[in-house]
């Protein structure tokens, strides 16, 4: 499901979301999905998968701005200010690697 099937609330899951899981709008209409932890902290910490308008993720990066899941890359400055306002420590270039 893309970020424009969705219908605004970000807090409210979506079908096939698992409720750990919080919808935020940065550069486009709910595109990054925050996923809380489930386990211990050392084995599953905060995270946040950001999306393009079509809904490809672009970029997956823990609370402390290094990458997750392989995916890292440049984030859009409106991704990054919700990030940082969600308290992750996004590096001044917004490169998450």
């Amino acid at each position: 499901m893309n970020a424009d099937e969705r219908d605004g609330s970000p807090s409210k899951p979506v079908a096939g979301d698992l409720p750990q899981m919080l919808w935020f709008s940065g550069r486009y209409h709910l595109n990054i999905r925050v996923d809380a932890p489930v386990g211990p902290a050392d084995l599953f910490e905060p995270h946040a998968h950001v999306h393009d308008e079509a809904g490809r993720e672009l970029v997956v990066v823990n609370r402390d701005g290094s990458a997750r899941h392989g995916t890292g890359g440049r984030l859009h400055p409106r991704d990054a200010g919700v990030l940082g306002a969600l308290g992750y420590a996004i590096p001044d270039d917004f490169r998450i690697e």
